[in-house]
């Protein structure tokens, strides 16, 4: 059980750091709950592919987080296991999470294109008012925001 609770522990440590007095939320998407063989899932997979907002890890249960789901509107308490950020595949707001999983200064950046592939996009800091200046990044060190 311990071993367990380290892993689940170690799904989202990067969310933590996102302040949960800030007015901006993760956008998360929840995958690989559906039951497979031998292995229940999560909920009989009911909200497989489910997009929502990271409200908050619970400080009752390590490993279980606080999701707001976007349609139908509701929050639920889910194993961080099951729960991803959303990358940026359109125009829309985004933060880096470092390779060492942590929220990068809480800079806000805003997408200007995504590769045709998905796996990079040109970005800009938000708060530039520089609208010629952007760099290219990865889109899986990015979390898209709301």
């Amino acid at each position: 059980c311990a071993l367990t609770d380290l892993i689940l522990a170690a799904c989202n440590p990067y969310m933590d750091h996102w302040r949960a007095d800030h007015t901006r939320k993760v956008k998360v998407h929840i995958h690989n709950t559906k039951p497979i063989l031998c292995d229940p899932g999560w909920k009989s997979g009911d909200y497989e592919g489910k997009k929502g907002l990271w409200k908050a890890s619970d400080t009752m249960e390590l490993g279980i987080a606080r999701v707001q789901i976007l349609v139908p509107p509701t929050t639920i308490r889910i194993p961080e296991m099951y729960v991803t950020p959303l990358r940026p595949t359109r125009p829309q707001e985004v933060v880096i999470i470092n390779d060492d999983r942590n929220i990068s200064c809480w800079r806000v950046y805003l997408v200007l294109c995504v590769s045709a592939d998905g796996s990079s996009c040109d970005v800009r800091e938000k708060a530039l008012s520089d609208k010629k200046t952007f760099i290219t990044l990865p889109t899986n060190i990015l979390a898209v925001i709301v």
